[in-house]
Parts: C-alpha cells; structure tokens; sequence
C-alpha cells in the first residue's frame, strides 16, 4: 500500500512525518484489523499489510490521531457506498464523510450530485445523531453553494422526502430531535409546509 503525501499549500510545500492508525476493512464493513504508521516527510511511503484476510477497504487516520486531511480513491469510495451500514464506528463514517465534503469542494473526483445521491442513500441507515448532523450539513452546503439552480431543484425535495422517511421511522429521541431540525430547514415549497403542519398535528 501506497501512502502519497502532499504540501497543503502550494507556497510552503513542507512534508512532514505523521503517525497515523490505518483500517482494513471487510466487504461487509466490519474492521479487520488496524495498522499504526509513521508516514514520512517525503511524497510515498509505503506499507505492507496482511491481504489474506480479504480486505476491501482501507481508511487512513482512522481514530483521528493525527491533525491530516486524507482523501477517498474511486476503489474505496464504492466500498463505502456498499458497505455504509456495516461500518460500526460512527467517528470512522464521520471521518469519510469529511473526506467526501472536502473532496467535492475542491472538485477533486467527487461531483457535488455524487454526495447528494450519497446523503440519500446513507441518511436512512445512519443510527447516530451526530454523523446525522454531519452529513446533512454536508448536504445543505453543497445544495446551497455548490449546485446549480437545476440541481437545487431536484435534490432538495428528495432530500426533504428522505428525511421525513427517516423520522417517521425513527425510535431514537436524538435521532427524532435532529431530523425534525432537519425537515424545517429543508421545508421550501408549500406542500413541504403541509407535510409539516400534519405532522405537528
């Protein structure tokens, strides 16, 4: 495995040495085993890991120990889209979805309607109200700053119908609290404004 390092500015092009905890992952999203690594100050570093116990994804930084930005390859980007509902740490589904956010800001291999389309898939699987939170926001920001008037229009009504999908399920009071914050700020058109008057009725 192949770790590439890069200057955050182009002015101070400063490598530095990072501890770091790297995940393999399973298909299925469950935790294989974690590598602690020093990644050193020079462009690559590589890593050999154990490939036999049928790793399908590998995230970097996991547990946050180290102040870095990393970012998603095509290869894991799909695993998460597949395996979301397996991956059991909620930091970890927090951490790649800061990985995403930042990928789609700087238009670097995530398209904005790549991220929606992932809130809508995900939204209905999250258990957390914090990763919730996250991710919505996530969604919010790339709705209102980062898509065209086209795109706002087909996203934010799915988004609205995602999220009340998800309260009505909810048995979770945090997740409750946090979705019914969601479904106001979302509300735009007078049949959302109808969904809500009957739901507080």
């Amino acid at each position: 495995l192949v770790i590439n390092q890069r200057s955050f500015l182009e002015n101070y092009p400063l490598l530095r040495y990072h501890k770091i905890r790297v995940g393999f992952f399973a298909e299925c999203g469950k935790l294989l085993f974690t590598q602690d690594v020093v990644v050193e100050n020079k462009a690559e570093t590589e890593i050999t890991y154990d490939a036999s116990q049928g790793v399908a994804g590998v995230i970097l930084n996991l547990d946050d120990l180290d102040f870095i930005k990393f970012e998603l390859d095509v290869q894991t980007l799909a695993w998460f889209k597949k395996a979301y509902s397996g991956i059991e740490s909620s930091l970890t589904r927090a951490l790649v979805w800061r990985a995403i956010f930042d990928q789609v800001k700087a238009a670097n291999g995530i398209k904005n309607t790549e991220l929606l389309d992932l809130v809508i898939q995900c939204l209905p699987l999250e258990t957390n109200a914090f990763v919730i939170q996250i991710l919505t926001s996530f969604a919010g920001e790339v709705l209102d700053d980062y898509s065209c008037d086209a795109n706002q229009d087909i996203y934010r009504p799915k988004l609205f119908a995602c999220i009340y999908d998800a309260l009505v399920k909810s048995k979770d009071t945090q997740v409750t609290k946090k979705l019914i914050d969601l479904l106001i700020r979302f509300a735009k058109t007078d049949e959302n404004y109808q969904v809500l008057k009957e739901f507080y009725d």
